[in-house]
């Protein structure tokens, strides 16, 4: 039995999360003594990350579904409806107003769940994503080898921005 698929610890070290193959998602100070369990997921959760400020998580699982999560309450803050496989990673902007979420493409998300944008790949799913730290600059790489670099532009850039990019 795997230990855990996905164990990341907040920013301030305080709060841990853990997913396991046979239970549900959990986080607290402690994996004995976990504060919240997070009970929605149907699926295996793969990914979580904690929010910069550390007041939101969001989980991601087998299915293509993302939770976030009030650090605080525990309370379902949105539903991210959804890739078609797993979610790989997921990344939070500085001012945790937006989600991306990285599976067999990247979507933006407002944290209550309604999608902003993607970015479509074909042919495989992207397998490691990185942002910088002003959140404007994304490379990820898929399971073919082909790298992606995106640049986020300023809104005075963009004259129409399309709901979804194809490659």
């Amino acid at each position: 039995m795997p230990t855990g698929f996905c164990r990341v610890t907040s920013k301030d070290e305080k709060l841990i999360v853990s997913t396991l193959s046979t239970l549900p998602p959990r986080f607290g100070p402690s994996l004995t003594s976990p504060i919240h369990t997070l009970s929605e997921h149907d699926e295996l959760v793969r990914s979580c990350k904690f929010s910069p400020d550390s007041s939101i998580l969001a989980t991601g699982d087998d299915s293509g579904i993302i939770y976030t999560w009030d650090v605080k309450t525990g309370r379902k803050l949105g539903r991210c409806d959804r890739h078609y496989s797993w979610v790989t990673y997921l990344h939070f902007s500085p001012d945790n107003k937006i989600l991306v979420t990285v599976g067999e493409n990247i979507r933006w998300w407002n944290i209550d769940g309604s999608r902003v944008q993607s970015f479509v790949i074909r042919g495989s799913y992207l397998r490691r994503s990185r942002t910088d730290h002003t959140f404007s600059t994304f490379v990820s790489i898929d399971s073919a080898g082909t790298l992606y670099i995106l640049s986020k532009l300023n809104r005075s850039e963009i004259t129409e921005l399309p709901e979804v990019i194809y490659v």
